[in-house]
């Protein structure tokens, strides 16, 4: 999961990227601000219609800071799980 996500439109990190996400179909995606509020939830993240470009509940642009994710992917019929964090700027 890149660590950095700029929604300005100017076609660089306009949206959030993870590496190898495709060979994984089965995932799913939760994005929390930093009180632990969830965001958002993507299943099926693709890195292409299924993506993170910013938006919380009502397609409002959520403020800039830094957010937290937990990502889960089948690997195998198991489910491993990835967590970190990303800076949304402006």
């Amino acid at each position: 999961v890149h660590k950095a996500l700029s929604p300005n439109g100017d076609g660089i990190n306009d949206f959030l990227m993870i590496e190898g996400v495709k060979d994984y179909p089965n995932n799913r995606l939760i994005i929390a601000d930093r009180n632990g509020m969830e965001i958002i939830e993507i299943k099926g993240y693709n890195n292409e219609d299924k993506v993170f470009r910013g938006l919380g509940p009502g397609n409002n642009p959520i403020p800039p800071g830094t957010y937290f994710y937990l990502l889960e992917v089948k690997v195998n019929e198991s489910w491993k799980y990835e967590k970190g964090y990303f800076i949304v700027r402006y």
